[in-house]
């Protein structure tokens, strides 16, 4: 009886570990992660700062949001929508023509990208 009661708790254990680390797969929802952000200046008509997010999909197939924020007293926000495939990277540019060259350029803005 107790070897019956062992060999269930440990296959619970085992179906539980398998569901958690593919849990996003097995719900079929894409699941991203950021894994690189860089910030650029563009000086063509306008000054704008182009901000480059690199993100990854490890889950399965499907629509990933990815915003970047630029903060210098103001903040601002843009958002962009990828169908990403699973176990797609991507990089996205958002472009942020708010920033002004005043003072210190991209020196004086902070910035990030997120999901």
């Amino acid at each position: 009886m107790h070897r019956i009661a062992l060999a269930a708790s440990l296959l619970v254990l085992i179906v539980l570990a398998v569901a958690c680390s593919g849990a996003a797969k097995l719900l079929n929802q894409p699941l991203p992660e950021i894994v690189g952000q860089t910030a650029r200046e563009s000086f063509g008509t306008d000054y704008v700062i182009l901000i480059d997010c690199t993100v990854k999909n490890s889950g399965a197939e499907g629509l990933v949001i990815v915003k970047a924020q630029l903060r210098n007293g103001g903040t601002w926000v843009k958002e962009a929508e990828l169908d990403m495939l699973e176990d797609e990277t991507r990089m996205v540019t958002l472009e942020f023509p708010e920033a002004t060259l005043l003072g210190t350029g991209l020196r004086g803005y902070r910035y990030f990208c997120g999901t």
